[in-house]
């Protein structure tokens, strides 16, 4: 996982300790979140399958494809559905 990916994912958690407020803004701002989902691109190194299997076990969303993958990864699991 991108360390880019495991900050925004503890900044998110700890915007929602105290109960959240207006909108989760990342201190990151080349990072597109939206409703607990964090906008990604994501390019095999070597075998695309198992990057379409990781993907998938991190409930990634996926929304194109192309060479790479495009998707959302779901920072809060209860919007993984």
């Amino acid at each position: 996982m991108d360390h880019a990916l495991a900050v925004v994912s503890d900044e998110y958690f700890a915007f929602l300790a105290p109960g959240g407020g207006a909108a989760f803004t990342p201190s990151n701002p080349l990072l597109r979140v939206s409703e607990g989902r964090v906008g990604i691109d994501a390019v095999a190194s070597g075998d695309v399958h198992a990057l379409q299997a990781d993907l998938e076990a991190l409930a990634v969303i996926m929304s194109k494809r192309w060479g790479g993958r495009q998707g959302y990864a779901v920072l809060d699991s209860s919007l993984a559905a």
